[in-house]
């Protein structure tokens, strides 16, 4: 009896030790393009186990945390500037006021920290180059984004 007692609290430590090891990593890093900073987006990670976990870039960096262990594709998706509107014709007034209508103020470009565009295939799990293998604890991945 006492043998098997053993057997059994043996089996438990084993099993106990075997659940202490990390199942999750935490990534984080920097991404880059043309050798600059991307300003803002996302970062994916699709994680073997079927799991994504996402992160914000903002200026250059991100975070993604509880990411499982194992093979994982990443993908980068960018915010893009927002699109100038339009002039209107030149002598035409536009925006109304209470004294009847002005003349429309002179747009200015997005500021240059408002997006870029980046290649569309590190937007898509199936067409990213970008892979890591995720262990247990923290992780550095900075990615550099290719033409």
């Amino acid at each position: 009896m006492p043998s098997a007692a053993c057997a059994a609290l043996g089996a438990i430590v084993l099993a106990a030790a075997a659940g202490c090891g990390r199942s999750t990593s935490s990534i984080e890093g920097m991404v880059t393009y043309r050798g600059e900073p991307v300003p803002n987006g996302m970062v994916a990670v699709f994680a073997s186990t079927g799991r994504v976990v996402t992160g914000r870039i903002i200026a250059g960096r991100f975070a993604a945390r509880d990411v499982p262990v194992g093979e994982a594709v990443v993908t980068v998706e960018c915010d893009k500037p927002p699109a100038k509107p339009p002039k209107p014709p030149p002598g035409k007034d536009i925006l109304p006021t209470d004294r009847g209508f002005a003349e429309m103020p002179e747009l200015t470009a997005p500021p240059a920290d408002a997006g870029v565009a980046i290649p569309t295939r590190y937007a898509s799990r199936a067409t990213s180059p970008l892979r890591i293998k995720l262990v247990g604890g923290s992780q550095r991945f900075d990615i550099t984004l290719e033409e």
